[in-house]
């Protein structure tokens, strides 16, 4: 069977609890299509349903949701190192922590891997969800949740909850989409005008 590709912008909600850190909604729409292709309240769910694609994955500032990230990779017995064997991880984060980019290698098919590459959407669009919608002119809107209220383990999500967290990926999955149809499909902003600047 065909590794499918995909490429999707996600997000992470988290508990506010400093005594109770976890992730509680995940979300992710697809670039091309703005379908929802993922929605549910853990990590791991997410990264099971990860291992059987070829995924490029956006987060808006990579910082916060990457250390998420790396979190649910080293306590589940994920490696880091160069081999791109199944469970390793590269990482691209420079000495004082800014994040570039997380790839995660599940399989090794036909000299295919399936494999996620995490990067970082706030390196191309260095602005707000809510100003991202408005500058970009987009038919959805940031929308507001109380962050504060209690979502024990399990918390099966509000069709409110759902729809914020749905809006924020959706916002930030057109603004790409367009700036991919533009040419612009690099890892930054700056490599974009790099690259516009030798062409």
């Amino acid at each position: 069977m065909a590794i499918k590709s995909q490429k999707i912008v996600a997000d992470f909600e988290t508990t506010t609890d400093p005594a109770d850190v976890r992730v509680w909604a995940v979300c992710a729409v697809d670039i091309e299509t703005f379908e929802t292709v993922h929605i549910g309240n853990n990590i791991h769910d997410f990264f099971q349903w990860l291992a059987n694609k070829h995924t490029v994955c956006y987060f808006h500032n990579l910082k916060f949701d990457g250390e998420f990230i790396l979190h649910y990779l080293l306590s589940h017995g994920y490696e880091h190192n160069d081999t791109h064997l199944p469970k390793t991880f590269e990482t691209l984060i420079t000495d004082d922590g800014i994040f570039y980019s997380i790839t995660v290698y599940f399989a090794k098919e036909n000299k295919k891997y399936r494999k996620v590459t995490f990067y970082d959407s706030l390196k191309k669009l260095p602005f707000k969800v809510s100003v991202i919608s408005k500058a970009f002119e987009l038919p959805d809107e940031k929308l507001v949740i109380d962050y504060e209220a209690p979502r024990p383990v399990g918390h099966e999500l509000t069709e409110k909850e759902k729809q914020y967290i749905v809006n924020d990926c959706r916002i930030v999955a057109q603004a790409l989409h367009i700036q991919f149809e533009q040419g612009l499909k690099k890892m930054t902003n700056a490599s974009d005008a790099m690259n516009g600047y030798k062409e």
